[in-house]
């Protein structure tokens, strides 16, 4: 999804939204307002193996999101701070997850310039704050497919972490620890395949580093590890602990109007014991290329990801998912933005099957037009 630059988001981590409105302030203490509004229109028509998949033609506003920034100075050289912000859909529904509030990030911390911060509660994954900087695209699906990521693989978000930030003359040095988390279901991996129907991260720890530098260049590195337990369903069983390791290298390069950009993404996942003589995992690896042009307000943006899933299992073919998108943009103010974009997905061996197989490849063509509004 849209990112904004790399160095506004890591500021932000410390002096919280570039448009937050302030509420309250004295000589020691801020609190901040903030939040987007992302009403849009997505159109995805799915074909050949993929229409088992439902097609989506619908308005919504998922990803919105309201969130509150405290930061009280300690003396001179420290301070502490605390984030509460919530995600909202905005779609009703009668789905026990629809048309709620839920929690994106809440966490304490307390830091020094010097020093770095130490931060505890819900976070921002490290992964996610300074990795994938290909993906321009706003919320059409199948944007940015070739990175890998999600809160049970600790590269979304991190629940019950702690973690510690440095940055310094461009250099920027994340660490986080995860504990006991809460369960989680579904979690799948390529276009349909079950790993495990629900399971709990046991542990979880991730660390990265970004380098940015005065020219326009900039590289992120990113290690997440996390071992689920209490497994239920998919290609574990309930004595197993899987174990899901990730990794990242991404860069940009910025010259006048033009930004370009490159990821790679891998994820292996592998359980501890046998079964049948088998040890349950598979691989994933992700190439993602990504364009930006600025024209003032406007803006023209592409992109295209690779991603493979190699299912390790005899009559299970590698599963190849290649991606095309393009999209425009228009910044009226830096309050309001209007896009629209266009993705084409191709994929073969959907869910590993086999060549011989009927239907064996799935396609998919999305659009997505609408709004980001920023407070």
């Amino acid at each position: 999804m849209q990112k904004k630059l790399l160095v506004a988001a890591i500021a932000s981590l410390v002096a919280g939204n570039a448009l937050a409105a302030n509420i309250y302030k004295d000589e020691t203490t801020t609190v901040d307002v903030y939040g987007e509004l992302r009403p849009y229109y997505h159109d995805t028509n799915n074909s050949d193996a993929a229409k088992g998949a439902s097609d989506v033609h619908e308005i919504t506003a998922e990803g919105s999101k309201l969130g509150f920034n405290v930061r009280h100075e300690l003396n001179d050289q420290w301070y502490t701070r605390a984030n509460m912000e919530w995600g909202y859909d905005g779609t009703r529904d009668d789905g026990d997850n629809e048309d709620k509030l839920e929690t994106n990030y809440a966490y304490v911390a307390i830091g020094s310039a010097a020093l770095g911060e130490i931060s505890m509660g819900r976070l921002d994954s490290v992964q996610d704050t300074i990795g994938d900087k290909h993906d321009f695209s706003y919320e059409v699906d199948n944007g940015g497919a070739s990175n890998v990521g999600d809160d049970w693989m600790g590269t979304d978000t991190a629940d019950n972490a702690v973690g510690y930030q440095w940055t310094r003359d461009g250099l920027t040095v994340m660490l986080q620890a995860q504990g006991h988390s809460k369960t989680y279901e579904g979690m799948q991996i390529g276009q349909n395949t079950a790993l495990v129907t629900k399971a709990d991260i046991r542990y979880g720890a991730a660390g990265g580093v970004n380098w940015q530098s005065e020219n326009g260049f900039s590289v992120s590195g990113t290690l997440t590890t996390v071992e689920l337990n209490n497994i239920e369903g998919g290609i574990a069983t309930a004595d197993q602990k899987l174990t899901v390791n990730s990794g990242l290298v991404s860069a940009d390069y910025t010259v006048g109007d033009l930004t370009l950009a490159a990821t790679y993404t891998m994820v292996r996942y592998e359980a501890d014991k046998k079964i049948a003589n088998e040890t349950p995992e598979a691989d994933q690896d992700g190439y993602g290329l990504g364009a930006r042009y600025a024209m003032g307000k406007a803006s023209v943006y592409g992109g295209y990801d690779y991603l493979t899933t190699d299912y390790k299992t005899d009559g299970v073919e590698k599963e190849k998912q290649t991606v095309y998108l393009l999209g425009v943009d228009y910044s009226f103010t830096d309050m309001l933005t209007l896009f629209a974009e266009y993705s084409n997905s191709q994929t073969d061996n959907w869910a590993g099957l086999a060549d011989t197989v009927a239907d064996h490849d799935g396609k998919t063509q999305a659009f997505a037009v609408g709004t980001r509004f920023y407070f």
